[in-house]
């Protein structure tokens, strides 16, 4: 899985006449039209109809499908913006916002359809909280946070837990599979609060030490 982190647009390290299409591309644009970006916006809209799905006709199997289908463009966008050489501070900011708005949605559709147990909900609505505040902290003390790896490897496990959550609390199981889902939700939860711990620690020491210099 690779980050959607840049310290600058990768075509900026390159020749004008060695630019590829999609360089010349994000060049134009300023870095909005680039193939990691058109995944990011895609994703978001297969996750906003998802949420349209479970909330609007509570249809939990396709509901979750499309939001876990959208969460895909997170392991992607990275990727495409890597192997294009179109990775930029704007395409690094995208990701961070859609990602922020996408949580922020589903948390609040989920735990106001009673598809997320209240206790999940405030953990995560609390991480969260935590994550903007850290961010807006180390945008005081002008020091860039770009996305880590247990960071990254906690959404993936995080979004995983919700859609079990959505198939355990919303579809009709038998007895020994829904036991099964629910085990596998709160195992993923657990793993996501540690690589939380870790991530949100390795910030924050980012931010004190990073900012004093």
């Amino acid at each position: 899985m690779q980050l959607h982190r840049a310290n600058g647009n990768d075509w900026d390290s390159v020749r004008a006449k060695d630019w590829n299409v999609w360089q010349q591309l994000a060049a134009r644009t300023r870095g909005l039209v680039t193939p990691g970006n058109v995944i990011t916006i895609a994703g978001a809209l297969v996750v906003t109809a998802g949420l349209i799905v479970l909330a609007a006709h509570r249809n939990v199997w396709l509901g979750a499908g499309l939001i876990l289908g959208g969460r895909v463009a997170d392991l992607l966008d990275g990727y495409l913006a890597g192997r294009t050489g179109t990775k930029s501070r704007v395409g690094e900011a995208l990701d961070a916002i859609v990602d922020k708005l996408e949580l922020a949605a589903v948390l609040l559709v989920l735990w106001h359809i009673h598809l997320l147990p209240d206790i999940i909900f405030v953990i995560l609505a609390l991480q969260a909280l935590f994550n903007v505040g850290l961010s807006l902290a180390g945008r005081a003390r002008k020091v860039s946070l770009h996305p880590s790896r247990s960071g990254k490897n906690g959404a993936v496990v995080e979004w995983i837990a919700a859609g079990l959550f959505i198939v355990h609390m919303g579809a009709n199981l038998p007895s020994g599979f829904d036991a099964i889902c629910a085990g596998l939700a709160w195992i993923c939860f657990l793993a996501f609060i540690i690589f939380a711990l870790v991530s949100g620690f390795d910030y924050s020491k980012q931010v004190l030490r990073d900012g004093q210099a």
